[in-house]
């Protein structure tokens, strides 16, 4: 599944400003790919249908099944 580079960036810009700045790089990105890694994880948040609508592909849409963190 194709991930909307805007969703990346939330998610990894979520997980950085709450990471811990003095560990070490290695184990933030270990971190980061065990919590979001997984590549169904947009469809938490949108439905399949809105997050290949082709307002998707142009831009942001908010989710609509649950707030993003």
């Amino acid at each position: 599944m194709k991930r909307s580079p805007a969703f990346c960036v939330h998610v990894i810009g979520h997980f950085l400003a709450s990471a811990d700045p003095l560990r070490p790089r290695d184990e933030l990105e270990r971190e980061l790919i065990e919590r979001y890694g997984d590549k169904e994880l947009p469809l938490q948040y949108y439905s399949r249908e809105r997050l290949f609508s082709s307002e998707a592909r142009l831009g942001w849409v908010t989710p609509e099944l649950r707030a993003l963190p």
